[in-house]
């Protein structure tokens, strides 16, 4: 059993407003990525462990137009 993320797999398209400014939201990757050099390479076993159920991926969002961000959880599927 294993989960993924619909957003991280292009299975959907971020559709959020900026609470600051109204205009849309840009997905800017995911949160673990930004933990370190080498964390976009590591699979999110090492962050978690493999006895931690995961069940939201954390994405960074931000606002182009006024350079507000925010971190976003996305709901993980099954497959």
């Amino acid at each position: 059993m294993s989960y993924i993320c619909s957003l991280c797999n292009g299975l959907f398209t971020l559709s959020l407003a900026c609470p600051a400014c109204s205009q849309p939201l840009e997905d800017s990757g995911r949160l673990e990525d930004y933990k370190g050099p080498y964390s976009p390479y590591n699979s999110a076993d090492q962050y978690y462990g493999a006895t931690y159920l995961q069940s939201s991926c954390e994405h960074i969002v931000s606002c182009p137009h006024c350079g507000e961000q925010y971190i976003y959880q996305v709901d993980l599927s099954l497959t």
